[in-house]
């Protein structure tokens, strides 16, 4: 899990492409693409029969991350999508992030004449885990003042939290104006 009151950066989800075939070859459009969905999926992290039809609304849904041209996506190939902020919203700090792959004219519930694109992607097999998906998320973690290490919303760490000695509670720099010591004689 990511810590609490971390800030995501950025993810990238990654995963093996086996085979794109086409019954067209020489057509393409703009529907020829592939691009990350949010799920609902039922049992998470199994896919299962109910889970059919579960990725995201049938038409029109929100996108998560870049459209890929499956013409520019070579067989055998990893394939890597970079999250756009709704698709690093829709990460789970603490338990399954749940994302789908949608095709577009499945998309956008077009009618194709026959037309098709089939996208091959092998996500695991039974003896081996070469293939399976990871997401991968860079995250910047919550501020600790007085870890005596300076994060990035910090302007200084010593390793204190105690007002006064150059860098307070909050990890910001103080001015210490040294005091005058006035004796008076009699």
């Amino acid at each position: 899990s990511i810590p609490e009151d971390s800030e995501i950066i950025s993810a990238k989800l990654t995963f093996h492409n086996m085979n794109v075939v086409s019954n067209f070859p020489n057509y393409r459009n703009s529907n020829d693409f592939i691009t990350i969905v949010p799920t609902t999926l039922k049992t998470p992290p199994f896919l299962t029969l109910e889970d059919f039809d579960q990725f995201s609304s049938v038409d029109n849904p929100t996108e998560l991350a870049e459209r890929i041209d499956v013409s520019t996506i070579p067989p055998n190939s990893q394939i890597t999508f970079s999250l756009n902020g709704r698709g690093i919203n829709e990460i789970d700090t603490e338990g399954y992030t749940l994302l789908g792959i949608r095709a577009g004219y499945d998309l956008y519930n077009i009618p194709n004449g026959g037309d098709f694109t089939v996208f091959i992607v092998n996500f695991s097999s039974a003896n081996s885990d070469i293939y399976k998906p990871y997401l991968k998320i860079r995250y910047l973690p919550n501020p600790i003042c007085g870890n005596n290490f300076i994060e990035p919303t910090e302007q200084c760490d010593d390793g204190n939290t105690i007002n006064g000695d150059g860098c307070s509670s909050e990890c910001e720099t103080e001015i210490i104006i040294p005091s005058t010591r006035i004796e008076s004689r009699a």
